[in-house]
């Protein structure tokens, strides 16, 4: 019997555990493992405008992602690996009542997929966190417009790219 017990609790913990991770893979890509080449190939064999700036930030545009097309997306890259996917709009390409249904409609999801995740809110922003993968859904206003983001970022890959970048001062 003691046994029974002690692989039941196994078995709950695991389920709990393996529930409270967060998606890495977005879109057609797995954060940490796609390389820029990959994010290319996809955004050209799939006709989506794109370009990329000297920093090696690649950025689409019109992607439809989580029921929302997107008028930018943003792919940031540590050492040829994706390690940031931002998903961003603002007023200026969607009207501002659309902006706020969509941001509920996307706060509505990530608790109730990730509720066990939620690291907090800070102004306008929803951070939920499993230790190596983090999503933060932002809404307010910038620069005068109101602006929605949903981020996605590998947590080990931006902390080296941080601790790489502090490294230089």
């Amino acid at each position: 019997m003691f046994k029974k017990s002690i692989l039941t609790l196994v078995f709950l913990v695991c389920a709990i555990v393996s529930s409270a991770q967060i998606q890495r893979n977005i879109l057609d890509f797995t954060l940490g493992t796609t390389t820029k080449t990959q994010v290319n190939n996809y955004l050209k064999n799939n006709h989506i405008e794109f370009s990329q700036d000297k920093t090696g930030m690649v950025e689409a545009r019109d992607i439809k992602f989580a029921g929302h097309v997107w008028p930018v997306i943003q792919f940031s890259f540590y050492k040829n690996k994706l390690y940031i996917v931002k998903f961003l709009d603002n007023d200026g390409f969607t009207p501002a009542e659309t902006l706020t249904l969509v941001c509920d409609n996307l706060k509505t999801g990530l608790f109730n997929k990730y509720s066990s995740c939620y690291k907090g809110k800070e102004d306008s922003m929803w951070m939920f966190g499993d230790g190596r993968t983090e999503v933060y859904l932002s809404y307010g206003f910038f620069l005068g417009a109101r602006n929605l983001g949903l981020i996605y970022f590998d947590s080990v890959l931006y902390d080296k790219q941080l601790k790489e970048g502090l490294d230089e001062l």
